[in-house]
């Protein structure tokens, strides 16, 4: 913003709607699926919302897809999940996260289990729970 020299021109922003979802959900419907987005430069932010009303064939590992933008290819250069409710989960998840890995447009869950363990975590732990949080990264 301002200036005028080219290091400190901001040329590139943009905001909009994208539409997260879960792999695997099989025969399951959402209640809710709602995400918003802000791009500054090559850093997004990434809010979502997803509430599964019914499990139906849902299965496997949970993977947040459809980000809005592919993620940088930058070796070791990890998005991560903000989480900010998850209501409905069978008891005992804690610390729910996840990672944005390169070169990419989806984050996989994590939890960490009782024992201090980062997990993969799955749409049977999940159940017909929601799940809101923010997802920021570097774009490609």
């Amino acid at each position: 913003l301002g200036g005028t020299g080219a290091a400190n021109l901001l040329d590139d922003y943009e905001e909009g709607a994208w539409t997260p979802a879960l792999n695997g959900i099989g025969t399951g419907t959402y209640v809710v699926q709602v995400g918003r987005y802000t791009k500054v430069g090559n850093l997004v932010t990434a809010q979502f919302h997803l509430d599964i009303g019914v499990l139906g064939t849902a299965s496997g590992t949970l993977i947040i897809t459809g980000l809005p933008f592919t993620s940088s290819s930058v070796t070791a250069n990890y998005g991560s999940i903000t989480t900010t409710h998850a209501g409905g989960w069978d008891a005992g998840y804690m610390n729910l996260g996840g990672l944005v890995n390169p070169a990419t447009a989806n984050c996989p869950v994590y939890y960490q289990n009782s024992s201090g363990v980062t997990v993969a975590a799955t749409h049977a732990q999940m159940q017909i729970g929601n799940f809101l949080g923010t997802i920021i990264y570097e774009a490609a």
